[in-house]
């Protein structure tokens, strides 16, 4: 029962890992993006002299630019660390299957060396150590 609870936890570990990874790849995705727009809408644009209403609709949409990106970053920064959590679960749970298989193969050692000498013992004429 154990071991069947072992290999669910170790499915469900893959899947969360898969799933931080895919999400951890959007959020670059999407931070590239802003970042390309982020730059495009920083530089200085040619022949506009006047500010006015276009330069302050220029300014409100770097500041939500702004602060989109910050908001992808942190998601980003909470998703790499979710991901690195997930992996130290992995391989902690990798290292206790190890052990648990370790242990079991161990005792099926000893179990067949005990059943080979009580065989032994079974048989007529076989002297007793």
């Amino acid at each position: 029962m154990r071991t069947r609870m072992c290999h669910v936890l170790a499915g469900d570990g893959v899947r969360e890992l898969r799933s931080s990874a895919c999400a951890l790849h959007r959020a670059l995705d999407e931070a590239t993006s802003l970042l390309t727009v982020f730059w495009r809408a920083a530089l200085p644009g040619s022949g506009s002299g006047s500010g006015g209403e276009a330069g302050e609709a220029v300014q409100r949409e770097l500041l939500e630019l702004r602060t989109e990106l910050s908001r992808q970053e942190s998601l980003l920064q909470s998703t790499a660390e979710r991901l690195q959590s997930t992996t130290q679960q992995k391989e902690s749970l990798e290292q206790f299957i190890f052990s648990q298989l370790t242990r079991t193969h161990d005792v099926l050692k000893k179990a067949r060396t005990n059943l080979e000498v009580k065989s032994l013992r079974a048989l007529p004429g076989t002297p007793v150590s």
